[in-house]
């Protein structure tokens, strides 16, 4: 998932002259040579930026649900069966 975030916003950041067929990666960009290096790096660090944040609210909203569904479960699980015991 991160990864095409990553990805889409890449593309997305990298300005209009950029030939399609750079827009795969920042590589093909910066081969392109130094007229878009610094597009191709700027494009790169806000889409990493983009990415950390997307990857951080996911780890925050699996610890919100770990921390609500986790107690409950082990709630459950510390109930004791009653124990018969025969009489006679």
């Amino acid at each position: 998932m991160l990864g095409s975030v990553l990805a889409a916003t890449y593309t997305a950041k990298l300005p209009d002259a950029v030939p399609e067929a750079a827009r795969r990666s920042i590589a093909d960009t910066l081969a392109l040579g130094p007229t878009f290096a610094g597009a191709a790096r700027d494009a790169f660090t806000d889409a990493m930026s983009i990415a950390m944040v997307a990857g951080t609210a996911g780890a925050v909203a699996g610890a919100v649900v770990a921390l609500i569904v986790l107690p409950r479960r082990a709630a459950a699980g510390n109930e004791q069966p009653a124990i018969e015991v025969p009489v006679g």
